[in-house]
Order: structure tokens, then sequence, then C-alpha cells
């Protein structure tokens, strides 16, 4: 069971890790360094298991996500698909809906979603949510005006005082 020192992620690990135990395997944490977690994980002679990572959308499209389940993805280094997952079923979906563009998303919305329900169901990788971090500012500060990225955190270009 691979994962990161950092907050929260390490408390992750040692809860899926407990969870693996009482469903009988006998999981070990192997626990790296942030800084070379992802290039150890995705080095093909690493061969991890199972293990932990979270990935932030920084476009608006469900291809972003997909690099993740993606078989054309698969490289002996740098490998992002760390699950090496490359089944016809995904494959066959992301041929169509790659070159579909993001101002027409919304007509293949449906197809998304099956192919979500498709992955779901094959447990290629489980999804737990999507970070969100607070915005903490002082009263001074126009706080509607104020915008947060998911991705870059603050947009200071965006903060406005109040009048």
């Amino acid at each position: 069971m691979y994962g990161e020192t950092r907050t929260p992620r390490r408390q992750y690990v040692d809860y899926y890790t407990s969870v693996l135990n009482q469903l009988g395997f006998h999981a070990t944490e192997q626990i790296l360094q942030d800084s070379v977690y992802f290039t150890t994980i995705g080095n093909a002679s690493t061969n991890p298991q199972t293990g932990f990572a979270d990935w932030s959308q920084d476009f608006p499209n469900p291809s972003d996500f997909y690099l993740l389940l993606d078989g054309t993805a698969i490289q002996p280094v740098k490998n992002q698909n760390f699950s090496k997952v490359n089944d016809p079923q995904i494959q066959s979906s992301l041929a169509k809906l790659y070159p579909v563009p993001a101002t027409q998303l919304s007509t293949v919305a449906s197809q998304w979603a099956q192919l979500d329900q498709y992955v779901a169901q094959q447990a290629y990788e489980a999804v737990y949510g999507y970070e969100q971090v607070p915005k903490f500012m002082s009263n001074r500060i126009n706080f509607n005006s104020a915008v947060f990225h998911p991705v870059y955190y603050n947009d200071w270009s965006s903060w406005q005082l109040n009048s």
C-alpha cells in the first residue's frame, strides 16, 4: 500500500491499510516522501499493487481525469495510469469522447456518465471525493469578488476591498 507523508494523505493511507487488513489482506504501508512519490509509483519497475493518489481537475473536461485510465497513456517511467488499466471498453469510449470540444460536452454528458458507471463497477480506482479548501479573508475584502481556483488557489488579481 503506497502513500505520501503529508497530511491528510498519510491518514488516508492508514485508514485504507486498516480496511484492507480487516478484509483479510496482509497490507503493509510503503510511505514515500512527497517529492518522489509520483515518480516512484509511476515507474513500471516499482509495480505497486495498490495505493493512494489524488488528482485535481485543471480544465473543465472529464477527459482530464481519464488520463489516469487511458491505456495509451501507460509509460515505463512517469506513468500516470498507475493501475496500468488498458480496458477495451474504456478505450472505445475515449476514442469517441476525447474529440468532442468542451463547448459541446453537454451533447455527450450521458456517455461520460455511462463510462463513469462502468469504471466504478470495474473498481480500477475508487473515487473518494474532491478536495475543498476554505476561503478565509478579512472582512475588508469583498468575499464575493474573490476567485479561488482549485489548482492554483487564490487569484489575487480578483480581490477587491470593500468600499
